[in-house]
């Protein structure tokens, strides 16, 4: 009679299973969204950089004249990452469901 038992909760256990690694997987789905949602912050680092935070995992930090620097050539920038999007050589930031974000 024990048989019986093991082979009726095997289903059971095995959906349990799937919806936990569903369940995990929507977790992950949502906390990506909500990272890529919050706002940017600015700090000033204790070096006297400028560090910019929520674009990813660690912040960018910068001197003001590399700031400087940057901002004054930004459409040379936008142009380049332009041009290597359409070149397909940009790597995307792909989600937990695989797609990208």
């Amino acid at each position: 009679m024990e048989a019986n038992n093991t082979v009726k909760t095997t289903p059971s256990v095995t959906a349990a299973q799937a919806t936990e690694a569903q369940l995990r997987a929507e977790i992950a789905r949502l906390q990506g969204q909500l990272a890529s949602k919050r706002p940017l912050k600015f700090q000033v680092a204790e070096k006297g950089g400028v560090s910019v935070y929520n674009l990813g995992r660690f912040p960018v930090t910068l001197y003001k004249e590399q700031w400087d620097r940057l901002i004054a050539d930004i459409s040379k920038l936008e142009a380049f990452i332009k041009e290597q999007h359409d070149a397909g050589k940009l790597a995307l930031k792909v989600g937990a469901n695989g797609a990208s974000a």
